[in-house]
């Protein structure tokens, strides 16, 4: 079992207005895990971060790479060393069209989940700039393709038609049959949704069960619960009851 974190960060968020900080999900992944896993990959282009998640995980366990690159770059090396019986969780954390289908087809290659970021509002407000013909449309054009892995997004108008779209491409496109959006929404419009992408199988895949709760807790459109979950790890509250 592995733990793959294509866009792994510093190992440290600094989250809203408040500033607290709290572990990133490498360090959850290395700590909370009800098992530890085998070994952990994790993806980070600046050095500066690269340098600190390392500092930071080698404390936790020395079954860990840090890879200083882009993770399109290196994806091959990582899958390289999963073999066909291993499994793997990926979280792949984007902040906009970070990662390429090309690597997340290598990735689903492999037997493993998924856990992709989607950042829905973002990405649905970037077609806007080619229609206008915005300074550097062009190369957006093709980033888009890149990211989505052709251009049915030209097809798209509405944020969940961009987020369909990406879903769409895995169930179509991979052996992930079993696709689950959590959408997460924040002040002024701000929206993104985590894609779970696993397989379908005869056991009625029982994993997926907390992402469903957390789906029905969250009604979709709840950046209450967000806010008040904070509070809750930074022990400003007791308990999330007063917003369930």
């Amino acid at each position: 079992m592995y733990y793959i974190d294509l866009l792994a960060g510093s190992g440290l968020c600094r989250i809203g207005l408040k500033k607290d900080i709290i572990a990133g999900s490498a360090l959850i992944a290395c700590t909370e895990c009800y098992h530890p896993f085998d070994k952990y990959f994790l993806v980070e282009k600046d050095a500066k971060q690269a340098e600190a998640i390392r500092a930071r995980i080698k404390t936790i366990t020395p079954n860990f790479e840090v890879f200083n690159c882009d993770c399109n770059d290196c994806i091959e090396e990582i899958t390289g060393e999963i073999g066909m019986r291993d499994h793997y969780l990926a979280f792949v954390d984007c902040e906009g069209l970070d990662v390429s289908w090309s690597t997340m087809q290598s990735l689903f290659a492999r037997n493993g989940d998924v856990l992709f970021n989607f950042q829905t509002q973002n990405v649905s407000r970037l077609p806007t700039k080619v229609k206008k013909r915005s300074v550097g449309w062009k190369a957006l054009m093709r980033k888009l393709t890149w990211f989505f892995g052709d251009d049915r997004w030209k097809d798209c108008e509405e944020p969940d038609d961009f987020l369909n779209a990406y879903i769409g491409k895995i169930v179509n496109d991979t052996t992930r049959g079993l696709v689950l959006p959590l959408p997460v929404k924040g002040r002024r419009g701000y929206r993104y949704d985590i894609i779970l992408a696993t397989r379908i199988t005869s056991g009625g895949s029982p994993w997926i069960k907390p992402m469903e709760e957390l789906r029905n807790m969250m009604g979709g459109y709840r950046p209450k619960i967000v806010e008040k979950t904070l509070d809750l790890i930074m022990k400003r509250q007791a308990s999330l009851n007063e917003v369930i």
